[in-house]
């Protein structure tokens, strides 16, 4: 229901037209339709709007993985990472980062949250 969900991400515009996360969201799902202009104008204005959004970030890198431009994607999601991105789960199990999971770029920045991980559940012991 990527139509609709943009409908409601338009109308929040509408009424709050400085809400960064409307912006990353409705860019989010103009990803998954495959409208990639639109998408990254989306998600730049969010980005624009909170600079150090994790989330934004995340999408640059999921839009930038989606249309198979790995480097580009694993820059922003190690931006995201940088900053407080730390969703594993979610990196090794969503479709939008299937075109890069193999590069070695993808996987340093796995392995680097992995170890983060364990650290900090040591340290919680």
């Amino acid at each position: 229901h990527y139509d609709l969900a943009i409908m409601d991400f338009d109308r929040a515009l509408d009424l709050e037209p400085d809400n960064s996360m409307a912006y990353n969201n409705r860019g989010f799902t103009l990803a998954m339709k495959g409208e990639y202009e639109r998408a990254e104008a989306d998600i730049r204005k969010s980005l624009e709007l909170s600079p150090d959004n994790i989330y934004a970030l995340n999408s640059m890198a999921e839009l930038f993985a989606m249309k198979g431009r790995t480097e580009e994607a694993c820059q922003w999601l190690q931006k995201a990472v940088d900053r407080g991105y730390n969703n594993l789960r979610y990196l090794k199990t969503s479709r939008t980062y299937d075109n890069i999971r193999g590069s070695d770029c993808f996987k340093k920045i796995l392995n680097q949250l992995d170890i983060k991980r364990r650290q900090q559940s040591r340290r919680s012991r």
